[in-house]
């Protein structure tokens, strides 16, 4: 995984989710962006900024830490924490 590529997934994980700020993810991904599910089905930008919105207002103490991330397809250790409130 390149520098770059890392530094996105951090801002992703930092801004997006622990800071609540979903209208960064607009600097992340490009309007081609595509989000696969475990069942090969693909969203795209709009339906996974919804699906944004929806965790951060089910989970609104909702704390990512990334702690390891590593080359091989972009995995990443990471640990969320947070309570479920209701929604998503």
């Amino acid at each position: 995984m390149s520098e770059e590529n890392k530094r996105l997934v951090r801002r992703y994980y930092e801004e997006v989710l622990n800071q609540r700020r979903p209208e960064v993810f607009d600097e992340l991904a490009g309007r081609q962006f595509r989000s696969y599910l475990a069942n090969g089905v693909s969203v795209d930008l709009d339906v996974y900024k919804q699906a944004i919105a929806a965790s951060l207002a089910a989970m609104p103490d909702l704390h990512v830490t990334v702690d390891d991330q590593l080359a091989d397809l972009a995995r990443r250790d990471r640990v969320l924490r947070g309570r479920r409130r209701g929604g998503a």
